[in-house]
């Protein structure tokens, strides 16, 4: 079948402890059958690895388009010969610590340029990984200033509407969980646990400032065992964000996002302020959403 094109991806789970995970496999297969030797244009470039389709007012893609740029993930491609065109940008950007080795691969193998720059809940970082995208692409960076004054002022919104009540985060909602417990704890918020099956690298800094400031934050492991024999109702209210968070809770009142609902940075921590006011606000069918995975699920799609 010489009009067809084949590429291999795996899900070994008894092999998932060495090599790539099944996860980082499969978004970097999915991009394995790009053909090499296509004329590149400088200011194109790609998002890649992501599952969310990117936020268009995310802090990454308003700059690049405000300098020109032509921004485009795998969303935008309806047909194969579409998808073809990806081998066309000079530049692929990655933020999903799952999704580096598809662009270290793309690097490899297309001579794209690849810029890992993984998303964050802290100001600091953020300036960091903006500024040093700015650097590379040769275009002006965000106005900080402006940016962080208005994060402020949508956390302090959020935390008028939250106010004392507890909140459980966990690892599906985003890739970050501990850099947004910082945030959020900084910020005077009751954040009591944080569910995820490890620490990732690029959450070291946030971990070790946790442990200092934050001793009693509970991370809780969601593949223990004896999770599954926890007691589901709880006493107080509590605003999950993500939904093993709201599944461990037994809670309506959370955020049904995954790996940050596509955005980025600055734009990434107003979106989750208001959507934590407004998930506190109005109740969810808990049930009938977090049980929804895959084609048709409306947190993906």
């Amino acid at each position: 079948f010489p009009d067809v094109d084949f590429t291999d991806c795996y899900m070994n789970p008894i092999m998932r402890k060495s090599g790539l995970t099944p996860d980082q496999l499969m978004r970097r297969q999915l991009y394995s059958l790009i053909r090499p030797g296509q004329t590149m244009d400088p200011h194109k470039v790609n998002v890649i690895g992501n599952n969310p389709r990117m936020a268009e007012d995310g802090d990454l893609v308003r700059m690049l388009r405000g300098a020109g740029w032509t921004v485009q993930d795998i969303y935008d491609m309806p047909t194969y010969e579409d998808y073809q065109t990806m081998g066309t940008a000079a530049w692929n950007i990655s933020w999903n610590p799952a999704a580096k080795p598809a662009g270290d691969m793309l690097e490899q193998k297309l001579g794209q340029q690849h810029l890992y720059l993984p998303n964050s809940y802290g100001y600091k970082e953020i300036r960091m990984t903006l500024d040093e995208a700015a650097g590379r692409c040769g275009i002006a960076s965000l106005n900080h200033e402006a940016e962080i004054t208005a994060c402020e002022e949508e956390i302090a919104k959020a935390k008028e509407t939250v106010g004392t009540t507890t909140v459980w985060i966990d690892y599906t909602a985003t890739n970050r969980p501990l850099s947004l417990a910082r945030l959020l704890l900084t910020h005077g918020f009751r954040v009591e646990t944080v569910f995820l099956d490890s620490v990732s690298g690029v959450e070291k800094n946030d971990f070790d400032w946790l442990k200092e400031h934050a001793p009693d934050l509970k991370l809780m492991a969601t593949v223990h065992p004896k999770m599954r024999l926890l007691p589901r109702e709880q006493e107080e209210k509590i605003l999950a964000i993500g939904q093993k968070a709201a599944y461990f809770a037994n809670t309506p009142y959370f955020v049904n996002i995954v790996e940050d609902d596509g955005q980025y940075g600055y734009a990434g921590i107003r979106a989750m302020m208001r959507q934590m006011a407004e998930s506190l606000e109005k109740e969810k069918d808990t049930r009938a959403l977090i049980q929804i995975k895959g084609l048709g699920c409306g947190v993906c799609v």
